[in-house]
């Protein structure tokens, strides 16, 4: 048995099926919303993601309520297909 990149590899048994993980995907978005804008943001989950609950879309959304402009850095790592807003 080795160790690779923080991945246990061991021989598998002659009828186990075997997984391979893919590298995770990362993305890093800047939103700004004006006072009393708001925004939604979906990702689609990979079929199979290890940590998702359901295949299908998953995601964020804001409203800023205050009265200045704020910005929200999102940053998104995982197994997932696509991101894109609402």
């Amino acid at each position: 048995m080795s160790i690779l990149a923080r991945l246990v590899v061991a021989p598998a048994a002659a009828n186990e099926r075997i997984v391979v993980a893919q590298a995770a995907r990362s993305d890093e978005l800047t939103i700004v919303l004006k006072p009393t804008e708001g925004v939604e943001y979906k990702t689609t989950m990979a079929k199979g993601a290890l940590i998702a609950g359901f295949d299908g879309a998953h995601g964020w959304s804001w409203r800023n309520r205050g009265t200045q402009t704020v910005t929200i850095t999102l940053k998104v790592e995982g197994d997932y297909a696509e991101i894109e807003r609402m």
